[in-house]
């Protein structure tokens, strides 16, 4: 019978050297967020080698078909710990590396959608030094920018940055090819489908355990303010407003001035993204759930929606559609740990100088 879970580790070129057999810590899968897990050894594996366990090394686990899950891969890193018993190392997604790449002095782009930034930006550091990045789909929709970065972190642009801009997702999909470990770096306007037609979280079912939390701060009107030596005319601003949420719950504003943006399309989607992101509580669960029906874990995946039913919650019941934002594999009890949200669904609308209202 077939491992279920298996552990592969290449050098920091991808190229795999070993398979060992760890002691796996939770596996977490973070929409647009580094995940970090861990794996212990014993002191007495005779695989506790210092080439195979080396900082920077690549690790990829497979999951058997019955699991359901897809790989997991990542990057060694610290800490690093040693006990009289064992000795763990701490794995990150490959994101991480990403926060110790920079752009040079000045990276300026003119007029570019997101995604072409998002290319030539990993393109250039894989040139400069091999990340074993691959580039899989790429959306390239969406306004164009004009960001000018200064030694900026290649993941500050990627996550401070182009996700702002244009409320999308980023993903790192970890591969075996040829016998090397690489990362497929995905852009997509938004991640996963929607599912809640056919598959569902369901108390009672496939749901052992459930926490729902709404929480806030609450802004339906947003002042994204650009680049400028005084407050006049010259300093453009672009402020978004949703009536509903201000009909619901009274007028929330804030502002937040851009430093390096100067183009009102760039504006724009600041104040656009603050405002779907912000304008309604943001309702999110905290799930555990086993590998069965009315949706194993092969059923979905980061960003897809699923309807999710709750009798016990709320004040009569919970019944909505949910994304999933994050999922923590457990191999040793089998059960995953979701965490869900509602989806944003949100048609603001932009306000002129003089109060005009339109939509995007």
């Amino acid at each position: 019978m077939a491992l279920a879970v298996q552990v592969l580790v290449g050098d920091r070129f991808g190229r795999v050297i070993a398979e060992v057999d760890p002691l796996i810590g939770p596996l977490p899968w973070r929409l647009n967020n580094i995940a970090r897990a861990s794996l212990t050894f014993s002191r007495q594996d005779a695989k506790l080698d210092p080439d195979a366990l080396q900082v920077g090394n690549r690790v990829l686990v497979r999951f058997s078909d019955d699991v359901g899950l897809p790989d997991w891969g990542g990057v060694m890193d610290f800490p690093r710990t040693w006990t009289g018993d064992t000795f763990e190392t701490s794995v990150y997604g490959i994101e991480y590396l990403l926060q110790f790449r920079s752009t040079d002095r000045t990276r300026a782009f003119n007029s570019t959608p997101v995604g072409n930034i998002f290319y030539r930006i990993l393109n250039e550091a894989e040139q400069q030094q091999p990340l074993g990045l691959t580039f899989g789909r790429i959306w390239t929709g969406g306004s164009p920018h004009y960001p000018r970065y200064h030694f900026k972190p290649l993941w500050w642009i990627i996550k401070d940055s182009l996700l702002k801009m244009e409320n999308c997702d980023v993903r790192f999909v970890p591969e075996l090819s040829d016998g090397r470990i690489t990362f497929r770096a995905e852009l997509w306007e938004s991640l996963g489908s929607d599912l809640s037609g056919q598959w569902a979280l369901k108390e009672g079912k496939n749901v052992v355990s459930a926490k729902l939390t709404e929480q806030g701060p609450i802004v339906n009107d947003y002042a994204a303010i650009g680049a400028g030596t005084t407050w006049g005319d010259e300093r453009a601003v672009s402020i978004a407003y949703d009536a509903d949420s201000d009909r619901l719950y009274g007028l929330r504003q804030d502002s937040k001035v851009f430093s390096g943006v100067t183009q009102a399309t760039t504006l724009d989607r600041h104040a656009m993204s603050a405002v779907e992101s912000n304008s309604r509580p943001h309702v999110r669960l905290a799930l555990q759930v086993a590998n069965v029906s009315p949706a194993s874990f092969a059923r979905y995946d980061l960003g897809d929606t699923l309807r999710c039913v709750l009798p016990s919650f709320h004040f009569s019941g919970y019944d909505e559609d949910v994304r999933v934002i994050s999922r923590e594999y457990n191999p040793q009890t089998g059960i995953c740990y979701l965490v869900v949200e509602e989806p944003t669904d949100v048609t603001a609308v932009y306000r002129g100088p003089g109060g005009e209202e339109f939509t995007e």
